[in-house]
């Protein structure tokens, strides 16, 4: 039987490096509108592969968090948070990929949505079908933690992932910093809360 509460401290902790992986990834992009010190080679290798090998962690923290639902919303959850973990690392590696070939290409230009515009077809649907895949399993999950089907206290549904996201990204818009560390690293920062949130749980 799965250690649900030792499986929610490991996405956390997984979601905690890959928020640091996006961080050094934004950190890369946005250097130059900032004014920052350019991120180094290693650091945005690092910063890449961070999130690449933690975000499949994450799999475990839907598991565990589905695991008292009832059957029909814990296989989509599980089966749900299993995809969007595989297909959340291969767009960090991609993001992470695509900012080395403009930095090696000569220099990203100083916006870095103009750097990203001409990918746009190959990172477009995989960020649609992300963030529609997250959505249904935050919905399916929060319906059953309201039902009190799911062995957390019903508040916690306001607690899910995409909930989270929205909150986070609101917090952020309003400022230049906020549109370009915060909203983008919005859905790793927002597991981190839904993780840490239900390993508390548990361990109360």
């Amino acid at each position: 039987m799965p250690d649900a509460g030792r499986d929610l401290r490991l996405a956390t902790i997984a979601a905690l490096v890959a928020t640091a992986g996006d961080l050094g990834l934004l950190w890369a992009s946005n250097a130059p509108a900032f004014g920052l010190a350019p991120l180094s080679h290693a650091g945005l290798v690092a910063a890449t592969l961070a999130g690449a090998l933690a975000i499949p962690l994450y799999a475990l923290g839907y598991r565990a968090a589905a695991c008292e639902l009832p059957p029909p919303d814990r296989r989509v959850v599980v089966w749900l948070g299993v995809y969007g973990a595989a297909l959340g690392a291969a767009v960090h590696l991609a993001t992470g990929l695509i900012v080395h070939f403009e930095r090696t290409a000569g220099g990203a230009p100083p916006d870095p949505y103009a750097a990203m515009a001409p990918y746009a077809v190959w990172l477009g649907p995989l960020w649609a079908v992300l963030a529609v895949v997250n959505a249904v399993a935050s919905l399916r999950w929060a319906r059953g933690v309201g039902r009190g089907t799911a062995g957390y206290p019903r508040t916690l549904r306001f607690v899910n992932p995409l909930a989270v996201v929205v909150a986070v990204s609101a917090l952020g818009a309003p400022f230049a910093w906020g549109r370009a560390f915060v909203v983008p690293a919005a859905p790793n920062v927002a597991h981190v809360v839904f993780f840490a949130a239900l390993a508390a749980t548990r361990r109360s």
